[in-house]
């Protein structure tokens, strides 16, 4: 998964290390209801503070000579 800064003042790293520890709490309940088994309450707490998923094109060989 790649992001895009939306807003943090952390780094994406840090903020990264910030969501494997909450979700390792007992708190981490919130980030599975609101994902709903559709994506990775993992990434829900990436984007809730401050980060855009994105997904990139892979770079084709073709295009890549140009």
């Amino acid at each position: 998964m790649q992001f895009e800064n939306a807003g943090s003042n952390l780094a994406l790293v840090d903020d990264q290390r910030a969501c494997d520890l909450e979700l390792q709490s007992p708190a981490s309940a919130h980030y599975a209801k609101e994902a709903k088994g559709l994506v990775d309450p993992w990434q829900v707490c990436v984007e809730r503070k401050g980060w855009k998923r994105v997904d990139r094109p892979a770079v084709s060989t073709a295009s890549a000579k140009l």
